[in-house]
């Protein structure tokens, strides 16, 4: 929740996330009322800057150990499905 204040505050939004980041509560901030984040801005993208949140604050092998264990149990789903 503080990382995703942060980029809020630092992309001047006039609403805030109330709960947990998902892709619906997105599409439904993204495309509201009032402005939050550029409306250009993608999911994916978003989730990537909080991974760089995540590295300023210290955590910066979570986007590698993300980004490996996805792309092998996003190659091993594919083989199960064969």
């Amino acid at each position: 929740t503080n990382i995703i204040r942060r980029l809020e505050d630092k992309a001047g939004t006039e609403v805030r996330l109330a709960g947990p980041l998902n892709e619906t509560e997105f599409g439904r901030l993204i495309n509201g009322t009032g402005r939050w984040f550029d409306p250009e801005l993608e999911y994916d993208y978003l989730r990537l800057d909080i991974l760089d949140e995540l590295a300023v604050d210290g955590l910066g092998g979570l986007r590698s150990l993300l980004h490996s264990s996805l792309k092998s149990l996003a190659i091993k789903l594919a083989e199960r499905a064969r």
